[in-house]
């Protein structure tokens, strides 16, 4: 008799203390003692691995098999493991486990309401916080917001006098206009105006006229001022006093302060003690006393600042000077006396900034004046004005491109006496900025026609031999665009390889203390190697 049955419906009733498998890999042995005079033992038992374990797993429902032909195998159930409980943690409508699901469906949804709720609001509060503080980093902060507006007291004024206030960092008028002078611009002809526009138009309330100043003539006029200053600093007594050319009103010269003071920041004095300490650098200037090396300083910072102003996009200062080129040629002139040389440069290089004012220094004749200012004798003043000298040269690449090509052979004339000057400075700083300007790409067609004469080849292998270092490696830098220019004419051909061996030779012990330099020890060993490989031009073929 066999009884068949699944282990899952008996399996809380079978509990063993031992087990007693009889299988295939494990037989069930006698309880009997064998006798024998020896018990053989295999040394070297099969081992099983899990692969083959794995096969005799049964991959069925297991089955209980009882009987007499039948082996017995008992397993374990574990059912006297405690599953920890977790009740504490439960919400109370789902503690009951008999309880129907949709008796407790809406307090579950009402928490869960609650969770993306309160999480909505947390998220939104947050998203408002950080618009907010953005907004508020990027609105005006309180001092702006305090000059966007102004409070005046009409009643204080009286009848046919203006007041001038500082708004948004320009003057605003306000006049109490008497009946005469209301009587006398309503009869003006309209169509006789520039901007024809009535002056009932103009204002809406007749007893008052409130202007504001936005025109740079009054900032004009200062430049011309200051300009004036510096002339008659140079050659006293051959011009106007200085005072004539200043406004005389102190309420005038207040406004134009006014225009100008954004420029000088926060830390600045009041328009009226700028205006002060103007007056008297002017005052020092005229009467050349031991203040007036301080009046010219603060000349040139106003006129600086002055020049740097704008109104949106325009910078109607430079578009006065452009008017009035004799301003920068007076600046330029400058350089001819030593007390107000440094000055003058301070300013010009102001006026290199812009395009429109280089063009005009560059184009006049004045401009060859700087050959000859690099080399006088005061090192302070040949070192200012061979600054501005390399500013004009070099700021705008494109302006400074066209004027070397247009004027190549004077400028080259004289910038060939620089570099064979006596004064040291002078060639060493003259040899290195022809090295940065033949360098640049927007003077190919300089650098070009500048390697192409073989004049120029003999002068910079001559430099090269120099005694100081310093003249002999900004030499190289020039040296070496002869040597890598592809397409060299014939004369300057022939020169390299008159003197092949020998530069080949000279180069090889060539500054060899620069071994950090990698740039340099590239450069010279790419030379050595293009003056080896020259070869001459092959000869044309006879007729």
């Amino acid at each position: 008799m066999n009884i068949v049955s699944k282990s899952g419906n008996i399996s809380p009733f079978i509990k063993a203390t031992s087990q007693t498998v009889a299988s295939s890999i494990k037989p069930l042995i006698p309880p009997c003692v064998v006798k024998s005079e020896s018990i053989s033992v295999d040394p070297k038992p099969t081992s099983v691995l899990s692969y083959k374990l794995s096969k005799l797993l049964p991959n069925r429902d297991i089955k209980l098999q009882h009987g007499v032909p039948v082996t017995t195998q008992v397993r374990w159930a574990h059912t006297d493991l405690k599953v920890p409980s977790f009740d504490d943690y439960r919400k109370k409508s789902t503690l009951d486990p008999t309880a129907k699901n949709a008796k407790t469906a809406d307090e579950r949804r009402n928490f869960t309401y609650f969770i993306v709720g309160g999480g909505s609001v947390l998220g939104v509060y947050s998203a408002k916080t950080v618009v907010y503080d953005l907004v508020s980093y990027l609105s005006a902060s309180a001092d702006v917001l305090a000059m966007a507006k102004i409070e005046v007291k009409l009643n204080e004024i009286p009848e046919g006098k203006n007041v001038t206030f500082k708004w948004r960092g320009k003057p605003l008028f306000i006049r109490h206009r008497a009946p005469a002078e209301i009587s006398n611009e309503q009869a003006v002809d309209v169509a006789s105006l520039r901007d024809p526009q009535h002056d009932s138009e103009r204002a809406r309330n007749p007893e008052w006229l409130v202007v504001i100043g936005v025109n740079s003539v009054a900032t004009t006029a200062l430049v011309t001022a200051l300009t004036t200053m510096l002339q008659a600093e140079s050659a006293r007594g051959q011009h106007p006093p200085t005072w004539k050319f200043l406004p005389t009103s102190l309420s005038a010269i207040t406004c134009l302060f006014l225009l100008t003071m954004p420029l000088f920041g926060k830390s600045q004095k009041s328009p009226a003690e700028v205006v002060k300490a103007l007056k008297e650098a002017v005052n020092c200037l005229e009467r050349g006393d031991k203040k007036a090396d301080k009046g010219k300083k603060d000349v040139a910072q106003v006129f600086n600042n002055i020049l740097r102003r704008q109104i949106g996009t325009r910078s109607p200062t430079v578009e006065y000077i452009c008017t009035k080129p004799e301003i920068l040629f007076t600046l330029m002139n400058g350089y001819e006396h030593q007390d107000i040389a440094l000055n003058c440069g301070t300013m010009l290089r102001e006026c290199a900034r812009y395009e429109a004012l280089a063009k005009i220094m560059l184009h006049s004749e004045d401009f060859f004046n700087f050959f000859r200012y690099v080399e006088v004798s005061t090192f302070d003043i040949a070192s200012d004005a061979f600054s501005t000298f390399k500013e004009l040269l070099t700021r705008h690449k494109l302006l400074c491109a066209e004027f070397l090509e247009l004027n190549y052979d004077k400028v080259f004339s004289h910038y060939q006496r620089l570099l064979n000057s006596e004064n040291y400075v002078t060639r060493r700083q003259s040899l290195k900025l022809l090295g940065e300007l033949l360098l640049d790409r927007h003077n190919f067609t300089v650098m070009t026609r500048y390697i192409s004469n073989p004049d120029n080849l003999k002068l910079m292998m001559n430099m090269l031999k120099e005694k100081s270092r310093n003249i002999q490696f900004e030499a190289f830098h020039v040296f070496k665009v002869f040597v890598a220019n592809p397409n060299k004419p014939k004369p300057i051909l022939e020169i390299l390889l008159r003197n092949q061996d020998k530069l080949v030779e000279f180069l090889t012990k060539f500054h060899t203390d620069r071994s950090e330099d990698e740039q340099f020890n590239d450069e010279k060993a790419y030379l050595i190697k293009q003056i080896k490989e020259l070869k001459p031009l092959p000869s044309p073929p006879d007729h």
